[in-house]
């Protein structure tokens, strides 16, 4: 049986709520300005701190000592990652050319399928895992932040060359 959980954020914001049966249960909050996002899920607390070099990747931390966890690392070219915590892999990659739908996988199948976009959505749990489903939107956030700062640079030129 599939478990079903809701997020909604502010449009132009960061911070997800986490809610299952109308009741918040978690949250996630990342900042523009700073590379620490953290994230709680039930009793599940994570960080992530996003490291920039060649190829983007990001730690995640234990919130009680600070201590590398797991990691992300971010495809440069296509919207899809890699998510690790020990010897555990797992994959992060968007479903459909909207950017409506994504899904973190493994060998074994999808574990996690999410819907939305913007300002709300949901996730439909194959296996209740609360660090991937934080780790499932916080790549989504990503992604869509790096969406809307290539559309800012790139639409004065669009009307630059068009007028």
């Amino acid at each position: 049986m599939q478990n079903v959980l809701h997020w909604q954020k502010g449009i132009f914001q960061c911070n997800f709520r986490l809610m299952a049966n109308d009741q918040i249960i978690g949250h996630l909050k990342d900042s523009e300005f700073s590379r620490i996002a953290t994230g709680r899920l039930n009793t599940t607390e994570i960080s992530f701190k996003r490291l920039e070099g060649l190829h983007s990747y990001a730690d995640i931390l234990d919130p009680l000592n600070r201590q590398p966890i797991g990691s992300v690392r971010f495809n440069a070219w296509y919207p899809q990652a890699t998510i690790r915590y020990g010897e555990q892999i797992y994959y992060w990659k968007f479903v459909n050319i909207l950017e409506t739908q994504w899904k973190v996988y493994n060998e074994d199948g999808v574990l996690l399928a999410y819907k939305g976009w913007s300002g709300k959505g949901k996730v439909l749990i194959n296996q209740q895992e609360e660090r991937l489903i934080l780790a499932g939107l916080y790549i989504s956030s990503y992604y869509w932040r790096m969406t809307a700062i290539l559309l800012a640079f790139s639409l004065p030129v669009l009307l630059f060359i068009i007028l």
